[in-house]
C-alpha cells in the first residue's frame, strides 16, 4: 500500500526515548535494535484502515496473554490499542503500531534494574504500544489530553473532539503515557501497561 511506503523512521524525546527501527511493513521489529530493551522481537502493525485497527487491537490482546496479563488488564491493553490505531485512520490516515515486551532479558527473565513509575506496585516485565503517524500533528496536545466526555446535560455545548476521548482514555487505561507531536511532522505515543 502506498501509504506504508510512506512511513519514515523516528525519535521520541524524553523518559522513554529510542529510536524505532524502519522495516518493510509487517516485517518484525527486534526490540533491541530500538536501544531500549532485549533483542525480543516486537509486533509492527501498519495502520491504514478499521481492518488494520482490528489486527492490531487482536496482536496486542495476544501478546498481553503470552505474556501473562489477566483478562481485565488484556482488555485494557487491547482497548488502549484500538483508540490510538483508531486516531491514527481518522486524523493521520496512516501510521503503525508496534507492540513490544519491555523489562525482560534475553531469557525473558525480569531484569533486575526495570524502573517502574514512581509509587507504582509492578514487579514485573511490561507491554509498550509505540503508535507513530506522519500526519497534521496536534498543536494543543495539553488541551485535547484535558477534555473529559460531556455530561448528559451538555448536550446544547460544543462537541468534544473524539481525538482527545481516544489519547486522554488511552492514558487513563494504561501505567505510563507519553506524546510528542509537531505541527506538519506527526505524532509519536508510547504507552506501557506493566505486569503486575
Amino acid at each position: 500500500m502506498a501509504g506504508e511506503d510512506a512511513l519514515r523512521p523516528g525519535t521520541l524525546a524524553g523518559p522513554l526515548a529510542g529510536p524505532l527501527a524502519d522495516t518493510a511493513a509487517g516485517e518484525p521489529v527486534a526490540a533491541g535494535d530500538r536501544g531500549d530493551g532485549p533483542p525480543d522481537l516486537a509486533r509492527r502493525i501498519p495502520i491504514t484502515n478499521d481492518l488494520d485497527i482490528v489486527a492490531a487491537r487482536v496482536e496486542g490482546r495476544n501478546l498481553a496473554r503470552e505474556m501473562g496479563f489477566g483478562i481485565i488488564d488484556q482488555a485494557r491493553i487491547a482497548t488502549a490499542i484500538s483508540e490510538l490505531a483508531r486516531n491514527v485512520v481518522l486524523y493521520a490516515h496512516s501510521g503503525e503500531i508496534v507492540l513490544s515486551r519491555v523489562g525482560v532479558d534475553e531469557d525473558r527473565q525480569v531484569e533486575e534494574d526495570v524502573r517502574h513509575p514512581e509509587g507504582s506496585p509492578q514487579a514485573g516485565p511490561g507491554l509498550e504500544i509505540v503508535c507513530r503517524d506522519y500526519g497534521p500533528g496536534i498543536p494543543n496536545v495539553e488541551e485535547i489530553l484535558n477534555q473529559h466526555p460531556a455530561a448528559d446535560g451538555d448536550a446544547g455545548r460544543e462537541t468534544r473532539s473524539s481525538l482527545g476521548m481516544g489519547l486522554s482514555g488511552t492514558r487513563r487505561l494504561m501505567d505510563e503515557f507519553q506524546i510528542t507531536s509537531t505541527v506538519g511532522v506527526g505524532t509519536t505515543v508510547v504507552a506501557r501497561r506493566w505486569l503486575r
